[in-house]
């Protein structure tokens, strides 16, 4: 009896599962792109975490005592601050186009359904936040994907960003989808987190951490990497590069591994009556494991073939995967900047508290010996009590910190024009127009690399809208007037396999079809972003180039109106429209008149 009680707790404990050969084979297998994934990536983020503290201020490595200063003045958060704002001034747009003239209607439709979902959502701050990473560490990552759950069930498009110290691409790669054989996101989550996703799974479930108090030999303490800057947790090298964190028991490490499987299988044609081979994966594999055993083992979910992910590069390396950040090259120049700065508040903080010498036979108490205004010291006759005078700080240093600060926005590409300071000496509109185009050359160029990631984006978004979207959806769009329209969509399949969009419209309290109720794709949609015309400087020489031309009575009202995405341009034009129309009548009635009077 009491070996079959220890049976049965041996049965139930989460250590006694024994995964079958092919799942140890292919855990292998995972384990081995990661590892290979960890250390090419090893070659750029070893410093990530440090650049993260920069930017938030702790820029002194190591604490200095207390009489001396540690001062910052974060030229490196006053950088990308600057820039990152006016990458976003003006919402960045993903807008459909159809490569078929006739699929006209069709994007229009999709324009409005992700215009919805893009303020529904709060997408922006998930771009501010892929943005800012890129700032950081070289690289923002985000992930288009279809959350079953979302929606009250009936699922949604999910666009969220992901930590970039949680995914490691191919070592080949250059970009998500570019050379790219596998790409691999493993994250430390709490154990019940997971099991809550993997219900049926719970018994393969266990913490992967190792503890290294009680010496184990399956981790190599030597070998540390920060895992996150919020949270200071890092992972370890262990057996198979499990990493995990060496203060709670609760966590293991999820491991989602996309690749392209070449495994082939010969498959019966009913047609030809002939066995033709084909991929057992043909839109790539999807392979999830925790803890040494495999949790899901699928074709990848979505049509498209691509690996969900996209990236946004700062400044690109080429043919490099990561790219460079912004606190890389600033960072020594705002090191030398806060010594400069501290080292002259240690002189002035010295020296204006100077020395004293006091012989030993004064008979003054020298705890009584301090700066105060009008101090009377007494003393013993034949005795000293001098202060010795502090040294001045020398005039070259105020002058080089000056410079030093020149040389940073130099390095930084940022000037005082482009921050909305006045450039002195130049008073010209033009001129000084001009001046603000030449100062925007990092962030026109960072604009182009927003609108190749947003391009990615955008194809990705298509494609989860003509797969997932077959149940009908209500959506709510703002027009230009301000007014609140409601209508339905869904996507159907042909029997022709083309994809074709229903919509409805709510008129008068019930739904009718909109336009023509039905749409069918005959081509493709290209993606069409809009984000370097946004820029401050960009839009009033826009506004300038555009009121000229109609002066010259080159444009019309509704096309200023319109390139301006003046706010209810429709109904002012309307209302111009009208006006101009009461003044022809009134100038028509009173014509006859006048000829009269002649």
């Amino acid at each position: 009896m009491l070996i079959s009680e220890h049976e049965s707790r041996q049965t139930e404990s989460k250590s006694d599962y024994i995964p079958t050969q092919e799942e140890d084979d292919l855990c292998r297998r995972v384990e081995q792109m990661f590892s290979e994934a960890k250390r090419h990536r090893s070659r750029y983020d070893q410093n990530w975490l440090a650049y993260y503290k920069f930017f938030r201020g702790s820029q002194w490595g190591r604490e200095r005592p207390s009489y001396r200063h540690a001062e910052c003045i974060n030229f490196v958060f006053q950088t990308i601050q600057s820039q990152t704002p006016l990458l976003l001034d003006t919402r960045p747009r993903v807008e459909f186009v159809p490569t078929e003239p006739e699929d006209n209607e069709f994007a229009i439709v999709l324009n409005g359904i992700i215009e919805s979902k893009w303020v529904a959502r709060n997408w922006l701050e998930v771009l501010a936040e892929v943005i800012l990473d890129g700032h950081l560490y070289g690289c923002g990552i985000s992930q288009v994907c279809w959350d079953k759950k979302a929606d009250l069930g009936i699922g949604d498009i999910d666009f969220e960003s992901c930590d970039p110290f949680y995914l490691y691409p191919d070592p080949m790669a250059t970009d998500c989808n570019k050379k790219c054989r596998y790409i691999i996101k493993a994250e430390p989550l709490p154990i019940d987190y997971v099991k809550s996703l993997y219900p049926d799974q719970k018994e393969k479930i266990k913490s992967d951490i190792v503890d290294d108090r009680k010496g184990s030999v399956e981790g190599d303490l030597r070998k540390l990497q920060w895992r996150r800057p919020p949270s200071e947790q890092m992972p370890m090298q262990s057996v198979g590069d499990i990493a995990g964190d060496s203060q709670s028991k609760q966590e293991c490490l999820l491991i989602t591994a996309y690749f392209r499987d070449e495994q082939v299988k010969d498959d019966k044609d009913d047609e030809a009556g002939e066995f033709v081979r084909k991929k057992v994966y043909p839109r790539g594999r999807k392979v999830v494991i925790c803890s040494g055993a495999v949790l899901e083992d699928r074709e990848n979910d979505y049509d498209d073939g691509e690996f969900p992910y996209e990236r946004f590069v700062n400044y690109i390396l080429p043919r490099e995967f990561w790219g460079m950040s912004e606190v890389e090259q600033l960072e020594s120049p705002q090191r030398i900047f806060n010594k400069l700065v501290s080292f002259s508040l240690d002189v002035l903080t010295l020296m204006g508290n100077p020395v004293w010498i006091v012989a030993n036979d004064s008979g003054v108490d020298t705890e009584n010996l301090y700066n105060r205004p009008g101090l009377i010291i007494e003393k013993n006759p034949g005795t000293e009590v001098l202060r010795q005078e502090g040294t001045q700080l020398q005039p070259y240093v105020m002058q080089l910190i000056d410079r030093m600060q020149t040389w940073f926005n130099d390095v930084a590409g940022t000037q005082d024009v482009s921050r909305g300071a006045s450039p002195g000496s130049v008073t010209a509109a033009s001129a000084i127009m001009s001046l603000q185009e030449a100062a925007q050359t990092r962030i026109r160029e960072k604009a182009r690399h927003l609108d190749l990631y947003l391009q990615c984006v955008g194809q990705h978004m298509a494609s989860r809208f003509l797969q997932y979207y077959s149940a009908p959806r209500v959506f709510r769009l703002t027009g230009n007037d301000n007014s609140q329209k409601y209508f339905k969509a869904r996507i159907e399949t042909t029997d022709e396999g083309q994809k074709k969009v229903v919509t409805e419209r709510w008129n008068a309290g019930a739904w009718e079809p909109a336009g023509d109720g039905e749409y069918v794709l005959r081509g493709k949609l290209d993606v069409q972003v809009a984000t370097g015309s946004t820029l401050p400087f960009a839009k009033a020489e826009k506004e300038s180039r555009l009121l000229a031309l109609f002066d010259r009575g080159i444009v019309d009202d509704e096309e200023v109106l319109r390139a301006l995405d003046y706010p209810n341009y429709q109904g002012v034009l309307a209302r111009v429209n009208e006006k101009k129309a009461q003044a022809a009548q009134a100038q028509a009635e009173q014509a006859p008149q006048t000829q009269a009077q002649q």
